[in-house]
């Protein structure tokens, strides 16, 4: 879990902290803020079933204002924030390598657009593939974010994203590792009526650099990457993201 967990939601943009004591339970927890989420932070648990096994649970809720019911236009902080749980299970075929299928269910008002907290309002199914043998580290991560509520006026306004991203990159030493990022997050389903509905439209498109600086005696690490929307001055020019993550 240890191994997954800082590939989960980029919250390390490089599998640089490694799995511990396969036999017994672990618990991790990331704080992230980038150019696009936010603050947010995400929990992990990890309980062993085997060597090559494990049952997984994870947490994880943004504070933007914006993924709220709060008055975004006067800066008024907001309720129901966007929350998401879930579990799975993680197969670690090999040391190197480990699989993570994962189902979350995503509680707010973001998806939804209720206007109130809406429990249940989508499911997250996500997968995480994370591969480090101590030279050479990589990630994929995509997860599909579904609405099961239509919005409170019931003409279809809902957001569904689709969000993916791969990083590889080059092990330095046991505390260093660099790479690039890539990144895209797309809404697959502009609301009913738009001058939009029925296509899709990509919230952003990331590509840069990354350094993660790897504490393995302390359990922690800083990870930290920018670069480039390419999809220029659409959206946003540039991106940036750091995380701090630690383990139990």
């Amino acid at each position: 879990m240890k191994l997954v967990l800082s590939a989960l939601i980029a919250v390390s943009l490089a599998t640089s902290v490694h799995a511990q004591d396969n036999d017994k339970t672990s618990f991790s927890v990331a704080f992230n803020t980038d150019a696009f989420f936010g603050f947010n932070v995400l929990a992990g648990a990890g309980i062993p079933l085997s060597d090559s096994l494990s049952l997984d649970f994870y947490g994880l809720f943004w504070t933007t204002n914006g993924f709220t019911t709060g008055n975004t236009a006067t800066g008024g902080g907001g309720g129901a924030p966007w929350t998401e749980f879930g579990g799975g299970v993680t197969l670690t075929p090999v040391e190197a390598l480990s699989v993570s299928l994962y189902v979350g269910v995503l509680s707010g008002n973001l998806q939804s657009q209720n206007g109130r907290a809406t429990l249940g309002e989508a499911i997250v199914p996500n997968l995480t593939v994370a591969y480090n043998d101590g030279m050479f580290e990589a990630n994929v991560y995509a997860g599909f974010y579904k609405t099961m509520f239509a919005g409170a006026d019931h003409r279809g306004t809902v957001n569904d994203f689709l969000h993916y991203w791969t990083s590889a990159g080059y092990v330095i030493n046991k505390n260093f590792s660099v790479g690039v990022h890539w990144e895209q997050l797309i809404n697959t389903a502009y609301p009913t009526g738009s001058t939009s509905a029925g296509t899709w439209n990509t919230n952003y498109s990331w590509i840069g650099p990354y350094l993660s600086v790897n504490l393995p005696d302390n359990n922690a690490s800083l990870s930290f990457a920018g670069g480039l929307d390419v999809l220029g001055p659409t959206t946003q020019e540039h991106f940036y993201k750091m995380s701090i993550g630690l383990n139990f």
